[in-house]
């Protein structure tokens, strides 16, 4: 199989993505798939493959598909389609990571740039953008699981005391006996003689 043409990003120079496979096939690696169980990415042929089983032409790729797993797959995408061979695996890791951690903690595009002498000298527009996207992305990913983590939280006292309530409501409304009344009111009593015992009123 003949490799595939070099991949570009959006505003820079061609980085090829070529690479032999454990069996010997000559590909591309194209979009990856997956991060949660190893890097896992599409080939040209079809196929896909682990991060392991792809030999790339350019060791300096493999580095940058090797930090890609640390991030979810949309992150790990637009730190590997946005690299432009114009400057070193490391410092455009530097930079990426640095304005994508910006993002993550709710700063502005502009503060996530300009605090990084990485972003600024070794990205370009559309790398710094991508990293800072993925960023918010992740900041606002974690403010509605906070949030969602929050709500759930309050479900079970909030049930408890709308449950309670009702129960009142309900035995308020019937007409009971005097003793059928005793029997609901009086543990409730009880409960707040023992209260008051242990508080020492």
């Amino acid at each position: 199989n003949a490799a595939a043409p070099a991949k570009t990003a959006q505003n820079g120079v061609a980085t090829r993505h070529t690479a032999t496979t454990s069996n010997g096939n000559a590909v591309s690696v194209g979009s990856i798939v997956d991060t949660d169980n190893g890097l896992n990415v599409r080939l040209s042929d079809g196929t896909t493959a682990q991060l392991p089983d792809v030999d790339f032409d350019d060791p300096n790729i493999n580095v940058l598909y090797e930090r890609a797993a640390d991030f979810d797959v949309d992150t790990a995408n637009a730190l590997v389609n946005n690299y432009t061979g114009e400057t070193s695996v490391d410092n455009y890791l530097r930079g990426f990571n640095s304005v994508y951690l910006s993002g993550k903690q709710g700063y502005e595009y502009a503060k996530a740039v300009g605090d990084s002498v990485y972003a600024r000298h070794y990205l370009n527009d559309n790398a710094r953008m991508a990293a800072f996207r993925a960023g918010q992305a992740a900041y606002q990913s974690s403010r509605a699981n906070s949030i969602a983590g929050q709500q759930g939280n309050n479900v079970r006292p909030q049930a408890k005391a709308e449950y309670e309530a009702g129960v009142n409501r309900e035995y308020s409304d019937r007409k009971l006996t005097s003793s059928q009344r005793k029997q609901i009111y009086l543990p409730k009593c009880m409960r707040r003689l023992w209260v008051y015992m242990r508080a020492g009123i």
